[in-house]
């Protein structure tokens, strides 16, 4: 299981390519487990703009969701 920070969603989700973006494609298109923490997913919805955005984000970030202390 991997745990995606915040960069690399928004990085995914704005089209950027580098190789932390690499790996995250790999690891769904490989049906991969991927986790989210509640703060990651806060910014990345923090960034949306739109209603149509704020579905989209949050349901591709429908991975299973880890408590940080």
């Amino acid at each position: 299981m991997t745990l995606v920070d915040t960069t690399v969603w928004i990085d995914f989700f704005t089209g950027k390519a580098n190789p932390q973006v690499a790996v995250l494609d790999l690891l769904i298109s490989e049906g991969q487990d991927i986790c989210i923490c509640g703060m990651v997913l806060t910014e990345v919805l923090q960034g949306v703009r739109e209603d149509k955005q704020y579905k989209e984000r949050s349901t591709q970030s429908k991975s299973p969701r880890h408590r940080v202390l």
